[in-house]
């Protein structure tokens, strides 16, 4: 399985652009912001949930394509032509556990 991104591809699937957040910055606590926007699983799992929901064999390309205040948008080239979008939200954008609006999945929508 090969990674590449718009920015530095490490080929262990965790870029830093593929994982931090790259949009902008904070005026305060930007660590504690960045933090909070680091994805905090690895590409292959992506590439599991992706090859698994269109039934191909494997993802050959995985790119970055967009990110935003509340989610992360990847294309994903599958071994048999299939282009996949996938959204990620950032964990820091959910419905605390408490509250009666939380999302049914955590999982990224596909």
């Amino acid at each position: 399985m090969s990674t590449s991104s718009s920015g530095d591809a490490s080929g262990d699937g965790r870029s830093n652009d593929m994982v931090e957040y790259t949009s902008g910055r904070w005026i305060y606590n930007g660590a504690l912001r960045l933090r909070e926007r680091a994805l905090k699983s690895d590409g292959l799992e992506l590439r599991k949930e992706i090859t698994t929901s269109v039934h191909s064999a494997d993802v050959i390309s995985l790119q970055k394509i967009a990110e935003g205040g509340f989610n992360r948008v990847f294309q994903a080239t599958c071994n048999d032509g299939k282009i996949v979008l996938a959204r990620l939200p950032y964990l820091c954008t959910e419905p605390e556990s408490n509250s009666r609006l939380q999302a049914r999945s955590p999982r990224s929508s596909i």
